[in-house]
């Protein structure tokens, strides 16, 4: 049976013992869970200074993400920054923990690749591109893009608020 090379990429480092990879995730978790914490007194901070009260935040953090309004600054705290610090808390497990360098983490290739990074780039920077021109020139609101619900629905609903 032949092992492929992902799976024994950690063994070629010199600190390598079979639980340190296991330290680095629990220390990760760990690291990530005391970000979300910040991020929550951060996004509950942002709403009552907008002026909910606590209860309507505990209302919507109980109800999960259909609950929460992403279009507002506070709910797109709470969401995408959750997101947001899983990276930066695999990068100070990395360094606490010194086991192996950061970015063998994402790359098994033994670190960045400008070439793919590029390839990957254009493509996107050409459809944003593309996008971008149409909403510049459709600077009166000549073009419109909408998905109109389906028959039988009276109203949309976006977050808390409903439409008619």
């Amino acid at each position: 049976m032949i092992i492929p090379g992902y799976v024994t990429y950690p063994t070629c480092f010199k600190k390598y013992k079979w639980y340190r990879p296991l330290v680095v995730l629990l220390t990760t978790v760990l690291i990530w869970f005391a970000f979300q914490f910040m991020v929550a007194i951060a996004g509950i901070i942002m709403y009552l200074v907008s002026g909910t009260t606590l209860t309507e935040i505990l209302e919507m953090l109980s109800g999960g993400y259909d609950t929460i309004d992403t279009y507002s600054a506070p709910g797109a705290v709470l969401l995408l920054g959750s997101v947001a610090t899983v990276i930066p808390s695999l990068i100070i497990a990395a360094y606490m923990i010194d086991y192996r360098p950061f970015h063998s983490y994402s790359s098994s290739r033994g670190g960045w690749n400008m070439k793919v990074f590029l390839k990957c780039l254009i493509p996107a920077f050409a459809v944003y591109g593309i996008y971008s021109v149409i909403v510049i020139v459709n600077v009166k609101n000549i073009l419109t893009f909408t998905i109109k619900p389906p028959a039988g629905c009276a109203r949309i609903c976006r977050g808390n608020q409903c439409f008619a």
